[in-house]
């Protein structure tokens, strides 16, 4: 028998505003994106167990994790996920799935979770991106220590490069690079005081001098040659950054 049904949306990213090492925690600046991943939840008494599409096995672990987190481990949970994101190309495929899930299979019993209870449950199945939290979020991807929204975006207009191949997200953050980003702290720290006042002041070429002060920072370490194209699009197209 139905017992509970929720439909729940969230939002993709187009990467990150910013990523690095504050006071010894690693944080990223989400970038959302106004495109969503939607998850319905159909809760049924003839439990235990969670039905999911195929290759949606961490979304049916964060459903397992929420159900016994409200106490309700014995319910039968049906998932139906309608995620146009791309998999593996940084735009939070995986995170939008979970923190919509979670959110439905809480609703689904006439319970609101926090956007902190559904990042730590979300956090227990994998690094995760802060879009369950509203706005632009300051977020710890790893344990969830820092979680603050800077407010919401302004409007921008984003070119996004698909240089080919995928990030599975587990695999990349299982490398240690905190000294990497210990290196460019003063880079970082100047890259946050740019989009806080971008985001207060609803000023997108701040945002974009922020998000190109820590991509520089970040160069390095990750895809140069992404790095270059974007250097050069920017100046031919007087991007903002």
């Amino acid at each position: 028998m139905l017992i509970g049904s929720a439909t729940v949306r969230a939002p993709g990213v187009c990467g990150e505003l910013a990523q690095g090492v504050i006071e010894g925690i690693h944080f990223l600046v989400t970038c959302p994106i106004d495109f969503y991943s939607r998850v319905t939840v159909d809760l049924y008494s003839d439990g235990p167990g969670v039905e999911a599409p195929d290759g949606c096995d961490k979304t049916a672990a964060a459903v397992r994790r929420a159900l016994s987190q409200l106490k309700n481990a014995k319910v039968r949970a049906k998932l139906t996920i309608n995620n146009p994101f791309p998999r593996g190309k940084g735009m939070a495929s995986s995170s939008a799935d979970l923190a919509a899930a979670i959110a439905a299979t809480g609703l689904a019993f006439g319970e609101e979770l926090t956007p902190y209870q559904i990042a730590q449950i979300a956090l227990s199945i994998e690094p995760t991106d802060g879009i369950m939290i509203p706005g632009v979020a300051l977020f710890d991807h790893r344990a969830g220590i820092i979680r603050e929204s800077l407010g919401p975006p302004p409007p921008m207009e984003i070119v996004a490069l698909d240089l080919g191949g995928t990030v599975d997200t587990v695999q990349f953050n299982m490398v240690d690079r905190f000294q990497r980003w210990q290196n460019v702290d003063e880079q970082t720290k100047e890259a946050l005081r740019l989009l806080r006042l971008g985001i207060a002041n609803e000023d997108p070429v701040l945002v974009g001098q922020g998000a190109s002060i820590s991509a520089d920072a970040a160069k390095p370490y990750f895809l140069n040659h992404a790095w270059r194209k974007s250097r050069i699009l920017r100046r031919r197209w007087g991007l903002s950054g």
